[in-house]
């Protein structure tokens, strides 16, 4: 495994040039800290199990045909498994996005045929409105389930795609800095919505930016965790991810109602 050759002195994460190189920065320095749980630690990881995960479930998506430059859609509640594909996705150098969990088929299939993703991971409760989006969609290859009662015909369970290729090297995968990461659709309340690209770079310059900030001022960073308003897709967090010193951990919260102006939701 990658993560075996990472040791302490390989840095800081907060200056690694890509996730996940960060990712593994930190599960060498922090690997007993907690880094993803749920309120009731019905989940609860650590940053060295944190990145087993993600290099378990990168080595299923590669053994589907994921690479680089492909783009995988996220149609996940604000769970732990979003963290772990999502980082998974990354380290590939393939891009993730995610998909507004109250969007319709059709708007659906807009977003799964404009970002012409490869592989759709999704929750059984959103699976209804993603199999009728598929329809006529030759680019999505693969459609994964996260759980694990709630597979269909055609579908594939995360649970074997995380088993399918052990002892995967996600170094293989080459990622830089320069490398997409990310899309971020807009609402599209103008015009249909637009992915706004962010690279490995934009992410660590952020991370970098935080810690200056709040380094400089004096004062500590406030509890990370992950938030999502009602039908939101949840907010990423991948900045704080990598700056485990003062609050390492990721908490998968219930969803928070959007405010009566319907404004995003807000970290708390």
């Amino acid at each position: 495994m990658e993560s075996s050759t990472i040791s302490p002195a390989a840095g800081r994460a907060v200056d690694a040039p890509t996730l996940g190189e960060a990712l593994r920065r930190t599960a060498a320095n922090h690997p007993d800290i907690v880094a993803v749980r749920t309120p009731d630690d019905s989940v609860s990881l650590t940053w060295s199990e944190l990145l087993k995960r993600v290099e378990d479930v990168a080595g299923g998506l590669a053994k589907l045909g994921v690479g680089h430059g492909d783009t995988v859609a996220i149609m996940l509640g604000n769970r732990p498994e979003f963290h772990i594909v999502d980082l998974a996705a990354a380290m590939l150098g393939a891009t993730p996005f995610s998909i507004y969990l109250t969007y319709p088929p059709a708007e659906i299939q807009y977003l799964l045929s404009d970002a012409a993703a490869k592989v759709a991971v999704v929750e059984q409760a959103y699976l209804e409105p993603l199999l009728e989006a598929r329809q006529d969609l030759e680019t999505l290859a693969h459609l994964i389930v996260v759980d694990p009662d709630g597979t269909r015909e055609g579908t594939t369970s995360l649970a074997d795609v995380e088993a399918s290729n052990p002892g995967y090297d996600a170094a293989d995968a080459n990622v830089g800095p320069d490398d997409l990461v990310t899309l971020i659709y807009t609402s599209g309340t103008t015009g249909p919505p637009k992915g706004v690209q962010l690279c490995h770079h934009n992410v660590m310059a952020a991370a970098q930016t935080v810690e200056r900030l709040h380094t400089g001022a004096g004062r500590p960073l406030p509890p990370a965790r992950t938030s999502s308003g009602a039908g939101k897709a949840p907010v990423r967090l991948r900045a704080w991810m990598t700056y485990p010193l003062e609050y390492p951990m990721i908490r998968a919260a219930p969803a928070a109602s959007t405010s009566s102006s319907g404004s995003p939701p807000r970290l708390t």
